[in-house]
């Protein structure tokens, strides 16, 4: 008889150990919550308040002092589209993958080029506060850069939950257009969690497996 119960409990340790391994997140996975999130604070503590999920962002803004300075403002009204370590961690592995190739330095955060990682990091933050209500348009909506007005868009899309209209969970397609007004030449990002709303903003987080940068980090930092 020992036998006959030895597979299934061999099978249910195994099952058990298989939950557990899968349940370990990628740097700065979120778990999804179809909910809208209010934090009682500015953009920038907010960041702050999540250990683990924005060091590399916060990094980034040491270096980009106006934007640390307007997501600190409580009387602001920006939208940010928050990277995630990940999203850093990506684009600085394939920069630096080019760069061991031909010989070059390996660089990091504070090492890579200041003004290009300026230019690089307005496209993560739009004037305006928008949550998802706001980009229902058959078409997007179109947004400008916080610094330099660059065109930027964003579609929201809801996965369908089947029976329940808009059951699903919301998430949003977010585009540099590379000043086109082609579709085919945008470069898109998507999110995770959305609409976290703060004192001075709304914040909608990056999927982890995003490259910082619209696919131009390592051209712009390869120099």
């Amino acid at each position: 008889m020992r036998k006959i119960y030895l597979l299934p409990l061999f099978l249910v340790l195994f099952m058990t150990g298989l939950f557990y391994s899968c349940r370990q997140k990628p740097d700065g996975y979120y778990d999804f919550s179809n909910k809208e999130n209010v934090f009682e604070g500015t953009m920038y503590e907010y960041l702050k308040s999540k250990n683990g999920i924005y060091d590399s962002l916060l990094k980034t803004m040491e270096r980009v002092p106006w934007l640390k300075d307007s997501l600190q403002k409580e009387n602001g009204a920006f939208t940010l589209f928050a990277p995630v370590n990940n999203n850093f961690r990506l684009a600085l592995q394939n920069l630096n993958i080019v760069r061991q190739g031909t010989g070059k330095p390996l660089l990091d955060l504070n090492t890579v080029d200041a003004l290009q990682l300026d230019t690089l990091m307005d496209w993560y933050v739009v004037k305006g506060n928008y949550t998802t209500d706001s980009m229902l348009y058959v078409d997007g909506l179109y947004m400008r850069s916080a610094k330099n007005n660059d065109s930027l868009h964003a579609q929201r899309v809801i996965d369908g939950a089947q029976g329940v209209k808009d059951g699903g969970p919301t998430s949003v397609y977010y585009s540099y257009t590379n000043r086109s007004q082609f579709v085919s030449n945008w470069v898109r990002a998507l999110t995770q969690v959305v609409n976290i709303k703060t004192k001075n903003g709304t914040v909608h987080v990056l999927s982890f497996a995003n490259e910082f940068g619209f696919n131009q980090f390592t051209n712009r930092m390869n120099k």
